[in-house]
């Protein structure tokens, strides 16, 4: 089931972020409301996650059944970021923010605090050429060391499928006219 968070952000982001938590439990959360300041949002409903109000709004009763804020809003400044750390998102015990940085390779991605400045260190450990030719030693040896078992079982559907054409000739010769 996984732990209940908060959504902040019910617009595009927010929406991928309660699919992404919905479709892949093994996340560990699952978004229980959403808070988007949009008033258009509020009363609905976002992949079946009621939108209960402003970002503002307090959930101090809430917070010790979901400990987990996700702010899916990309588009904030960093004074509202600030703002909203300092503010609302104050009592959770746990803040995941979601940056605006779609459709980057996120696999190898690992934060780093600099003195109080968040930095993403993205690793492109391939682009090494020590790590490519271990990479493709590695690739080779794993090839040879299973060809025992998937060579016999390629050499056999070879067989079976020769031996299907063999016993069912078919007028392709029809179909080739």
């Amino acid at each position: 089931m996984g732990v209940p968070a908060v959504i902040y952000g019910a617009a595009v982001t927010g929406t991928l972020m309660v699919q992404a938590l919905r479709e892949n439990p093994t996340y560990g959360y699952q978004p229980t409301v959403i808070l988007d300041d949009n008033p258009l949002f509020h009363g609905s409903a976002v992949l079946g996650v009621p939108v209960i109000g402003p970002v503002a709004t307090s959930l101090r009763p809430l917070d010790q059944q979901a400990p987990v804020a996700v702010v899916a809003m990309p588009g904030l400044d960093r004074a509202q970021l600030v703002q909203m750390l300092e503010g609302p998102l104050a009592h959770y015990p746990k803040v995941i923010i979601v940056p605006d940085l779609f459709e980057v390779e996120s696999l190898w991605v690992q934060a780093n605090d600099f003195g109080g400045v968040l930095g993403l260190e993205v690793a492109r450990n391939l682009l090494d050429p020590l790590a490519q030719v271990v990479k493709r030693a590695f690739d080779l040896i794993a090839v040879v060391l299973t060809a025992p078992v998937w060579l016999p079982v390629c050499a056999l559907l070879a067989a079976l499928i020769w031996l299907e054409d063999r016993t069912n000739p078919c007028s392709c010769s029809a179909a080739w006219a």
